[in-house]
């Protein structure tokens, strides 16, 4: 009966290291945070405050995979994802604007909703499921956003496109500047 307690003991001893040890950071986490610096020092250079580093930051963090294939794999899509969702919601922006609905209103959050569900099939008519939380995401980011003017409501819906492809250009970069996250791929 004490030799089982002592057993015990030692595995939950031996769970509890696994619990504690810390994994050496890798590459991937290396890349992305890099990547990450990069869109904050174009926005940081650029100074007009075009460049809302957050969204280039994100698609950084989205984008960036274990290899360059990958990478323009995720990009693409991204890519793509952004625009139908950026241009969804400037149609949103615009049908607030031509209302005069204010924000926040039942009527343009039931609006948005209705739109939401258009984009979503949207991504499964055309066949691109996987690009479906990116449209979705951007869409509301875009729809959203708190303006009147509709010049304004474009330059919204624009730079949201061109602040993500930015980061997906970054990550692309970055994967492709610095050594492999997988060794084997190496050879």
């Amino acid at each position: 009966m004490n030799e089982a307690n002592e057993n015990h003991s030692e595995e939950q001893e031996a769970e509890h290291h696994e619990i504690i040890h810390l994994q050496k950071p890798g590459m991937r986490m290396l890349k992305t945070t890099i990547g990450v610096f990069i869109c904050l020092l174009i926005s940081f250079l650029q100074g007009s405050g075009e460049l809302r580093p957050f969204h280039a930051c994100f698609a950084v963090i989205i984008t960036l995979k274990s290899d360059l294939k990958h990478t323009w794999k995720a990009g693409t899509n991204r890519v793509f994802g952004t625009a139908i969702g950026a241009f969804m919601g400037l149609v949103a922006m615009h049908i607030r604007i031509i209302w005069d609905l204010k924000t926040p209103s039942i009527t343009y959050y039931l609006i948005i909703t209705l739109m939401m569900f258009f984009v979503i099939w949207l991504t499964i008519v055309i066949k691109t499921p996987e690009i479906t939380a990116f449209c979705a995401v951007v869409f509301l980011s875009t729809a959203l956003s708190q303006t009147d003017d509709s010049t304004l409501a474009l330059f919204v819906a624009f730079y949201r496109f061109v602040d993500t492809t930015i980061g997906i250009l970054v990550a692309y970069f970055v994967n492709w500047a610095l050594p492999p996250y997988n060794k084997k791929a190496k050879s």
